[in-house]
């Protein structure tokens, strides 16, 4: 994991000091599955879930894995859902429709179920995840990864082994004003939540075989430009 953040890094700062930037936008580039959440903290936006793979083996017991969404009206800072937060910075190429960004965020998953009471119903897993991405005329291509950097297991005891690290499809359209830009984007998993081949006991049991997890993300954001 550090050296992806130490490529991260220098490859990025190396992009900014080869190219004339004609504006440089920064801020604070943050989502929160819980609506409240977003109401109340300054800097996150509401991030909307989709279904992009949900499933359990039959008969597993603790039932089914619930739908993010029902996060969102939950207690802002108990049960506060899915989050993601941290700085961007992108830069504009001087009379090019072309310009360049980055961000590092720390960011935080579950899986929970429906079966199980509330405070102890949930896998959640904790990241540190770059993104770098490009722009051309409003449209962003881009990729992020999320770097495990812990688990708290009250479904599954079990270590960090037990979920993925893994990348993202990052899609988004950006409108530019004098003073700022808008943008909203489409986080698309390319990984599994749960590493489905952990065993615990040195391969004699595989208990996350079978789980499917992947959830995608609409979100929004404004940046602000700073004079060059």
């Amino acid at each position: 994991m550090k050296r992806i953040l130490f490529i991260f890094v220098i490859s990025f700062i190396s992009f900014s000091n080869s190219v004339k930037a004609q504006k440089i936008a920064v801020g604070l580039d943050g989502y929160t599955t819980n609506m409240w959440m977003a109401l109340i903290v300054p800097g996150l936006s509401y991030a909307f879930p989709i279904h992009v793979s949900r499933d359990v083996p039959d008969a597993y017991p603790a039932g089914r894995i619930s739908s993010p969404y029902r996060r969102t009206f939950s207690h802002p800072f108990h049960r506060f859902g899915n989050l993601a937060v941290g700085p961007t910075v992108s830069l504009q190429l001087e009379d090019k429709p072309l310009g360049f960004y980055a961000a590092l965020r720390y960011k935080t998953e579950e899986a929970y179920y429906k079966r199980l009471k509330k405070g102890h119903d949930n896998d959640r897993a904790h990241y540190i995840q770059p993104e770098i991405g490009v722009r051309y005329q409003g449209v962003t291509l881009g990729m992020s990864y999320n770097a495990v950097i812990g688990y708290d297991g009250h479904v599954n005891d079990f270590s960090k082994d037990a979920v993925n690290s893994g990348f993202n499809l990052v899609l988004g359209y950006t409108v530019k004003s004098e003073k700022g830009e808008s943008s909203i984007y489409y986080t698309h998993p390319l990984y599994n939540f749960y590493d489905t081949h952990f065993s615990p006991d040195g391969g004699i049991t595989h208990p996350l075989q079978g789980m499917k997890y992947k959830i995608g993300y609409f979100t929004a954001s404004y940046r602000l430009f700073l004079d060059d």
